[in-house]
């Protein structure tokens, strides 16, 4: 795909011309195989187009690999790319990209001259990206290099990003390429290749389904591109799309595959051209945990384990008392199902801060809890059923337990609640809330915690 841009570039221009319109090409290939589109997906490479997203993934750090070539050979394009999520609003990262290629030269007019000319380009990002809730917030430093023959530019760039994630619907926009005029060889400037860009994309978690579109300006230029993504399994995916909406050069049909094996992942992309079919191939490396929620501070977890652990030092407060119109509430801790007790232990105090954001009914604290269930020797470990519920509730002395599990099916995280009434012992309420992420999951916690809260009063 960048190959055939390149080319379409080269041949466009004249062998002299230095250009530097690769830079708006995408480097990453699940983004090749799905029209071009930045908005919907989750690896770091979408980062190139749109530095906001890479706060945007799957897991909280990743490196990817890939390289490419156009049917005949002779022509090569390689990148990586690498992303850290160092705290819960805060992701670094970097990106290099090269490519090299031979194509017979043109006049000004078009008609071949009879020679070969050859071309490299290269560039290198720097990349940080805040996140402070629902919005992402992106910006990229990025040095480049372009050169055709004997002709050479370069220079700096900047870009800057922006995207809003509310349950499954992603709104994202990017301005890039900006910065002082490229340095050529013979001592002349040339303009870099501004692009903005903006779309939309959405996700059906459960069904591991995403669509988006997505129009770019480039130069006067006008693109745009469409594509979706359907994991078939947690471990294969296969992606379509069309890209070049608008386009001078027509559009092209895209196409690609996807397969996880625990953290290494493959991904594959193919995309139609008057120039031949290009290939792109990466290798993606996950590292850590999923992404941490921006309402969880690292040290949460640890923490919450070490009171539970430790004997009652303090005096035990008690319980809350009953506010007007309103009950006394506590959230047991989720029992796990296919994830980790610290996972499901976060993902209890997200649900049970949610709850207490509302400051509608009296919530017992996590370390309140913990103290008076220490005090009496109770484990509240997979305390789920409706009689556990009541003894659990009855010790705490509150009207309402909420008890459920957190688990993982397929490619989803669920999260099933039950409101139990602590004197007859009955299930008042039943409700649940899912996400394809982590992040995903914390959006549809805050839905579920309204919901909860219209029957806990």
């Amino acid at each position: 795909m960048i190959v055939a841009a390149l080319l379409v570039a080269a041949a466009a221009q004249a062998a002299a011309t230095t250009g530097a319109g690769w830079l708006n090409v995408p480097i990453s290939v699940p983004q090749a195989g799905m029209g071009e589109v930045s908005v919907a997906g989750r690896d770091v490479l979408r980062a190139w187009s749109n530095p906001a997203l890479l706060a945007d993934r799957g897991t909280r750090g990743e490196v990817a690999l890939n390289g490419g070539s156009l049917l005949g050979g002779g022509r090569s394009v390689f990148a990586l790319g690498a992303g850290w999520q160092v705290s819960p609003r805060w992701t670094f990262g970097a990106a290099l990209s090269f490519s090299s290629l031979a194509f017979d030269g043109v006049d000004e007019y078009g008609d071949p001259t009879g020679t070969r000319v050859d071309r490299g380009t290269a560039a290198g990002a720097a990349m940080a990206a805040w996140s402070p809730g629902a919005v992402r917030i992106g910006v990229a430093l990025k040095g480049v290099s372009d050169s055709v023959a004997a002709d050479s530019a370069s220079g700096v760039a900047a870009d800057a990003g922006v995207a809003w994630r509310a349950g499954g619907l992603t709104v994202a926009a990017a301005a890039r390429n900006f910065g002082p005029k490229l340095r050529t060889g013979a001592g002349g400037d040339e303009m870099m290749p501004l692009e903005f860009r903006g779309g939309l994309g959405y996700t059906w978690p459960v069904l591991g389904l995403s669509i988006a579109v997505e129009q770019t300006v480039a130069d006067l230029a006008r693109g745009g591109g469409a594509g979706a993504e359907w994991w078939l399994t947690p471990r294969f995916a296969v992606r379509a799309g069309v890209a070049g909406f608008g386009a001078d050069n027509g559009i092209s049909a895209t196409g690609g595959l996807s397969a996880r094996f625990g953290v290494f992942g493959l991904d594959y992309a193919a995309q139609t051209h008057t120039l031949g079919l290009t290939h792109r191939m990466s290798v993606s490396f996950a590292f850590g945990r999923e992404p941490l929620a921006p309402s969880a501070e690292p040290a949460a977890l640890p923490e919450a384990v070490e009171v539970a652990a430790a004997p009652a030092a303090e005096p035990i407060a008690p319980p809350p008392r009953r506010k007007p119109g309103s009950m006394n509430v506590a959230v047991a801790e989720l029992s796990p199902q296919n994830v980790s007790a610290g996972d499901a232990a976060v993902i209890s105090d997200i649900l049970r801060g949610e709850l207490v954001r509302l400051g509608a009914f009296a919530v017992v604290e996590k370390q309140n809890m913990d103290k008076i269930l220490a005090e009496q020797g109770f484990q509240q470990t997979g305390c789920s059923s409706e009689e556990c519920a009541v003894k659990l509730g009855k010790i705490l002395n509150v009207h309402r337990m909420v008890v459920g599990s957190f688990g993982k099916l397929l490619d989803s995280y669920l999260l099933n609640a039950r409101v139990i009434d602590v004197e007859t012992g009955r299930v008042i309420y039943a409700d649940r809330a899912a996400g394809r992420t982590v992040e995903d999951l914390q959006d549809a916690v805050v839905g579920l915690a309204k919901r909860l809260g219209k029957v806990l009063k």
